[in-house]
């Protein structure tokens, strides 16, 4: 659990670096109150990366099965996915655990939906990159097409035969 948390606190750390010193004391000159300049100068630009180490936090905690396995099952302290495994045994009860398995499968949605709503709708230079690369991924898409048909053109011009016709050495008697 404690890898998990860890891309939390590096995402974090390497975000709060980023913000300047500078707009906090800005500001704290114009009035703004410790939990103000908190939320508002510095919790904006570190948000998307929070979000982020939490997102990758969370789906790392869930593919941690093994370790929750080894506690909690021989003491019978369950989990939601040792509680989804548990299901499994004999008798087998997978409506069940689909349904639980459909929580893990919703929060994990949500959770990367609201983190992409935030980074592309709230960062202009987002989505300008996002708007650059699908322009870029688009053409090279387009132009790919294009090369692919004109060399499929080619081998069904060059392919022996086409003028109904056997090939050559298929003619020659045996």
């Amino acid at each position: 659990m404690a890898g998990a948390a860890l891309a939390l606190v590096v995402l974090a750390a390497s975000a709060l670096e980023s913000v300047e010193a500078s707009m906090e004391e800005s500001a704290q000159i114009l009035g703004a109150g410790r939990w103000r300049t908190a939320l508002a100068v510095t919790g904006r630009p570190v948000a998307p990366a929070v979000l982020s180490g939490a997102l990758v936090a969370f789906v790392n905690a869930i593919a941690l099965f093994g370790s929750q396995a080894v506690v909690g099952l021989p003491g019978r302290v369950f989990t939601l996915p040792t509680r989804i495994y548990a299901l499994f045994d004999y008798p087998p009860q997978y409506g069940l655990a689909s349904v639980l398995s459909l929580i893990f499968v919703g929060l994990t949605v949500n959770l990367t939906l609201q983190h992409y709503r935030f980074v592309l709708l709230e960062y202009d230079v987002t989505r300008r990159a996002i708007v650059n690369s699908l322009i870029l991924a688009s053409g090279t898409a387009t132009l790919a097409v294009l090369i692919g048909s004109f060399v499929g053109w080619l081998d069904l011009r060059t392919a022996p035969g086409r003028s109904g016709r056997s090939p050559r050495w298929r003619s020659w008697p045996c």
